[in-house]
């Protein structure tokens, strides 16, 4: 489309010389030209559009500089609907999302509608429990305290310190990955990282003190939440020659299956592994 403009230009250039002359338009018939507003009511560029997936006629949109518009009417009426709450009235991109819509049982495939359709079941797993929010919790009763906890030292590296002369809080969680690590690499007896059957979905940390180069750090951990598919480590990072805890966090991991891309159920198997390193 760029490219006729450019080469309709060019032509009319080129016949320019031939023409009879310019046309000369009376001011009196400008006068009888008016303006008016095609819409919508309101000024400035219009970045962004998005639709309701629910509700045809109403629709959002975010502009170069007055905020965010919805409209309940196919566009005839806009009204501003961020002014007080945004702190800036650019929006580049905008989305809908609509919360709770359960969508039409003749949109999902055929594979999508088996699985919806299926009963949901689970067996019992005798005394272990779930008692946080990753998943419907087990119904059962959770130790008060697990028969073992897991430790294993945590060296120190030089580049984990940072310009404040003390470890850096994000090379902490490097810190608690090497933990995870030893812990499935010596209770696993796992010998390869692809054999690890998780990925880590969730970690909050407190950083208590901070770890110094010269201080020497030892990790202790137990599981303290099972789910359907989903465990929780607690876990710390103390001295142990003083008993100092450097940071306290807690960690989700869920397993995964890598052939099919999805979150799978903790087997039997690897239940039986860790049942001695659970507790509340």
């Amino acid at each position: 489309m760029r490219g006729r403009t450019v080469i309709g230009f060019a032509a009319l250039m080129v016949l320019a010389p031939v023409a009879v002359g310019a046309q000369i338009v009376e001011s009196s018939y400008l006068d009888l030209v008016e303006w008016r507003l095609a819409g919508p009511t309101r000024g400035g560029r219009v970045l962004a559009v998005a639709g309701d997936p629910v509700d045809d006629f109403t629709f959002y949109q975010g502009t170069a500089g007055g905020g965010v518009w919805k409209t309940t009417d196919g566009g005839i009426h806009w009204t501003n609907i961020s002014d007080g709450y945004f702190h800036a009235g650019s929006v580049g991109a905008i989305a809908v999302v609509a919360v709770g819509y359960p969508g039409r049982q003749e949109d999902l495939d055929e594979e999508t509608r088996r699985k919806d359709e299926r009963p949901r079941a689970r067996k019992d797993i005798g005394e272990i429990a779930f008692l946080g929010r990753f998943g419907e919790p087990f119904r059962a009763a959770l130790p008060s305290a697990p028969a073992k906890a897991y430790e294993a030292d945590i060296p120190l590296r030089f580049g984990d310190i940072d310009a404040m002369g003390h470890v850096n809080n994000a090379a902490t969680l490097t810190l608690l990955e090497l933990g995870r690590l030893k812990f499935f690499f010596e209770v696993f007896e796992t010998r390869k990282v692809e054999d690890i059957p998780f990925i880590l979905a969730e970690a909050n940390v407190r950083y208590r003190i901070p770890i110094l180069l010269q201080d020497r750090v030892r990790l202790r951990m137990h599981v303290a939440e099972v789910s359907r598919s989903s465990f929780r480590f607690r876990c710390e990072l103390f001295d142990p020659r003083n008993g100092r805890v450097f940071t306290e966090a807690e960690t989700v991991q869920v397993m995964y299956d890598y052939t099919t891309g999805r979150p799978r159920p903790i087997d039997a198997p690897f239940l039986e592994k860790i049942r001695e390193y659970i507790g509340g």
